[in-house]
């Protein structure tokens, strides 16, 4: 009896440590970050990692962080820019050869033109100058036909007085008939000229007759001319109008060839700080060859930025980017006049607060990164319509732009210094977390060796799954993210360090953290049944 005693003390004892709701804490690990999160920089291709020193730990927006260069780069690109010339040069040599006839055919439609324009000029002349004669024969033969009219019959009144008295002197045998015979032949002769004088009036008529139809006909072949040139001129404009077609589209087919060149040109992966940064550590030795997906370098991300970053693959000696804010827009010439941008922006309605332009040699490249950081969030909407650059040899030259309007731009900031850490524990513990539940943390003072104990409250942010991968990543170190991960993933969380630990640790960037997690009441067998659960 007393053992049956003893057995069942001892079950329900068990049964009380499995059952009976207990606390529990458990271990996880932080790597300390300014507020904002964590951006891991990636190689996007296979290549070489260059990194670039930062300022006192701290990148300033559009400042250039890594880049990626390429072996083949070079000859690649020199293989790209020969098929661009050459493709080119057949688009230059297509548009000489429609153009030259065309032009032969404007040239020659412009000669016939002018001398059709000449023959008119001196037709105009031909039939200005008949009709002055024309009209001066008129005036003269209508004087002269009422004085021969009035001459002639002056003329038969003396030629029938002569003829009554040569009749008389013949009556009267005063003159011998031969005499008479032959005076009355010369009043015959003379009315006969009489008469002829009569028919050269209608000579005159017929005359004038014929110059008014020679008139005629050049007024009519001269409208015949200027219809022609009415032909040739428009001829000569739609000739002219396929010349102008043609170089449009000589210029698109440049465009299209430039654009496929900059398209498949082998430019080095540049990353830029795109907000203040904290450089946390270089994950990969610079020069080194790197694979595909690597990650390169990782930052601690602060207060997003506004702005328009910019970022030149070349040496621009001639070019322009064009960006429009609402209704007005704003070109900005290359290459970079920081004071002549900040004008032009802020006649725009940009409000500028800083102009910041770093520039580094990648490969065979020389890189601009230009950022612009606003004053305050703009009132329309920002656009880049257009970027184009040209260098000293009149070769494209590769911009790429963007614009950052974060929300949260020019929002409150808690006072005071301020830290986070990215925390790290099993995943089948973290979901049953509550955000707001105080995190415990230590680290060792690496200045003074001494242990740091803090606090620490739990946010309800950026709470994500993370594998092996990822964690390495984190770690810089990924067969310690294998050890670390043995029996399936870890869940990354957000903890704030409180107001009084923040300077403790504001020289410690970065850094990884020991934390403790308190979870809620709970038995035993619960806290050893758990599951995994993805979050």
């Amino acid at each position: 009896m007393k053992l049956f005693s003893v057995s069942i003390g001892l079950i329900l004892a068990a049964l009380a440590v499995f059952y009976v709701p207990v606390s529990f804490a458990v271990d996880g690990f932080g790597l300390i970050v300014n507020p904002g999160g964590v951006r891991t920089i990636r190689a996007t291709e296979a290549g070489t990692v260059l990194h670039f020193a930062s300022d006192e730990g701290q990148f300033q927006p559009g400042q250039i962080v890594s880049a990626v260069t390429y072996s083949e780069a070079v000859a690649e690109n020199a293989l790209l820019l020969g098929t661009m010339h050459r493709e080119l040069a057949k688009v230059d040599a297509d548009h000489l050869e429609k153009t030259s006839k065309l032009q032969v055919e404007i040239d020659r439609d412009r000669a016939k033109k002018t001398a059709t324009a000449g023959r008119v000029a001196a037709r105009d002349v031909l039939i200005a100058d008949t009709a002055e004669v024309l009209a001066a024969l008129q005036d003269f033969t209508l004087e002269s036909l009422s004085d021969i009219t009035s001459l002639n019959e002056e003329r038969l009144a003396q030629l029938a007085q002569l003829e009554e008295l040569v009749k008389k002197s013949k009556e009267a045998s005063a003159l011998p008939a031969q005499r008479i015979a032959t005076m009355m032949e010369d009043i015959q002769s003379d009315r006969l000229s009489v008469i002829t004088s009569k028919g050269a009036t209608f000579s005159t008529d017929k005359m004038i007759l014929d110059m008014v139809k020679g008139q005629n006909d050049l007024i009519y072949s001269n409208s015949i001319d200027e219809a022609e040139i009415e032909i040739l001129a428009r001829q000569i404009a739609d000739l002219e109008a396929q010349i102008a077609e043609l170089d449009r589209l000589r210029d698109k087919q440049h465009a299209e060839t430039e654009a496929r060149y900059l398209a498949k040109a082998m430019l080095p992966q540049v990353a830029i700080a795109n907000e203040v940064s904290v450089d946390m550590r270089t994950l990969q030795a610079s020069r080194a060859d790197v694979a595909r997906a690597d990650a390169l370098r990782l930052l601690a991300t602060g207060t997003p930025v506004a702005g328009i970053s910019f970022l030149i693959y070349g040496a621009p000696q001639q070019g322009a980017i064009t960006l429009h804010h609402g209704p007005r827009e704003v070109e900005l010439s290359l290459p970079v006049d920081r004071a002549a941008m900040r004008a032009a922006l802020e006649d725009a309605g940009l409000a500028v607060k800083e102009i910041s332009q770093d520039e580094q040699t990648i490969g065979a490249i020389d890189v601009v990164s230009v950022f612009v950081a606003l004053a305050r969030l703009p009132q329309d909407r920002v656009a880049i319509t257009s970027a184009r650059a040209r260098d000293a040899f009149d070769r494209p030259v590769q911009v790429v732009a963007d614009i950052s309007l974060p929300d949260s731009f020019g929002a409150r900031q808690a006072a005071g210094p301020s830290r986070e850490i990215i925390g790290f524990l099993e995943n089948r513990h973290s979901v049953v977390l509550q955000p707001g539940q105080r995190v415990r943390g230590s680290i060792n003072d690496t200045r003074t060796g001494s242990e740091i104990v803090f606090d620490a409250t739990l946010l309800k942010r950026d709470v994500s799954t993370v594998d092996t991968r990822e964690l390495g990543i984190r770690l810089g170190n990924q067969s310690l993210a294998d050890k670390i991960i043995r029996r399936g993933v870890l869940s990354q969380v957000v903890v704030e360090v409180s107001e009084s630990s923040a300077e403790e640790i504001s020289h410690l960037p970065g850094a990884v953290v020991h934390l403790s997690f308190p979870l809620a009441r709970q038995s035993l067998f619960n806290f050893l049944m758990a599951k995994n659960a993805e979050i």
